[in-house]
């Protein structure tokens, strides 16, 4: 006999999981052209067909109800979410129909957190226990007083409702924030939200770091708020070498063909990519640490253009690791 309480197990082919992402980046307000859907969605798709592949997901969209518009900027063509004609409010699911949405992101979205100007991210977040946290950078399970701060957090963000969020750190210690929660991100293996302190003369956009809360209280009686426009929590998902004490730094990294898949999937669409050529291209950021960006380059197979210091530490990381070899071989 089935269990009836058990949400169902989905199952996703390579189609479903490129119509989840378009779909998800659409509600998310985006407004694609054809470069950013082949370095981010279509990654593997061949440019001859990349047209035909994304006419057929668009048509596959509508037929859920949630259709992308295409629209002209000079020559260029774009395409964004129709809302008029897309029926994509999720909010009146019941948490059954909410656990089967999130469990749709959950297979094919960097971000199980994230939150949207729609009701994509809160139906995520009203699934509450059953997802895992963050970006995929690390499964390590939350304490019992983090994981429950986390739980009102998303309970307020569901119902665009201010809480009341118990804090320690910063200059005000021990203090309490009226906070209206945008979203969550995962940095070097702990939890943010990122959204709005209001109600005091620090009122502002604020990152909280959810280990240093002690608790986090839901206000129904207060007025809803409304996500911004422009809010995208993966700007958030900082880099190992974005944070540091040095002076930020631009730094320029080669990336073969052979890495282009692995690079891209490292940097979580943070920095510039530049125009590819025959499957190749080059990248630049901001760094604020040359060696952790060595490292990094290292691991997501980029080569170092600039700086020069970015060059020296990156030999000097590999010199290091083949006599390391050496000595075990």
């Amino acid at each position: 006999m089935k269990d009836l309480a058990k949400p169902p197990e989905l199952v996703l082919d390579y189609r479903d999981a490129l119509q989840t992402r378009l779909a998800a980046r659409a509600l998310e307000g985006a407004v694609l052209d054809a470069e950013h859907l082949m370095a981010s969605i279509y990654t593997t798709t061949k440019r001859g067909s990349f047209h035909k592949t994304f006419s057929r997901d668009r048509k596959a969209l509508a037929k859920q109800g949630i259709f992308i518009e295409e629209t002209s900027a000079g020559r260029t063509k774009q395409w964004s979410l129709d809302e008029r004609a897309t029926r994509a409010d999720l909010s009146g699911l019941e948490d059954s129909d909410a656990r089967v949405a999130a469990e749709l992101g959950r297979a094919t979205l960097n971000n199980l957190a994230a939150s949207s100007k729609t009701e994509l991210g809160c139906a995520v977040a009203r699934v509450g226990r059953g997802l895992t946290v963050g970006t995929g950078t690390t499964t390590k399970q939350l304490d019992k007083r983090t994981a429950l701060v986390f739980e009102h957090l998303q309970q307020a963000l569901a119902a665009k409702k201010p809480c009341r969020l118990a804090y320690t750190g910063g200059t005000d210690k021990d203090a309490e924030r009226i906070f209206c929660p945008w979203g969550f991100f995962e940095y070097a293996g702990a939890l943010y939200a990122v959204g709005e302190r209001i109600k005091d003369g620090a009122a502002g956009t604020r990152t909280y770091k959810l280990s240093r809360a002690e608790s986090a209280t839901m206000l129904p009686d207060e007025p809803s708020y409304e996500i911004p426009r422009h809010f995208n929590v993966s700007e958030y998902r900082f880099l190992p070498f974005e944070i540091g004490e040095e002076e930020p730094r631009t730094i320029r990294l080669f990336v073969p063909k052979d890495a282009a898949k692995l690079f891209r999937d490292k940097a979580h669409g943070r920095g510039t990519f530049e125009q590819p050529t025959k499957g190749s291209f080059m990248w630049s950021h901001t760094a604020r640490s040359i060696e952790r960006a060595a490292r990094w380059a290292i691991e997501a197979g980029g080569i170092p253009v600039e700086p020069p210091e970015l060059k020296d530490a990156w030999t000097q990381i590999m010199e290091a690791a083949i006599e390391e070899g050496d000595k075990h071989a």
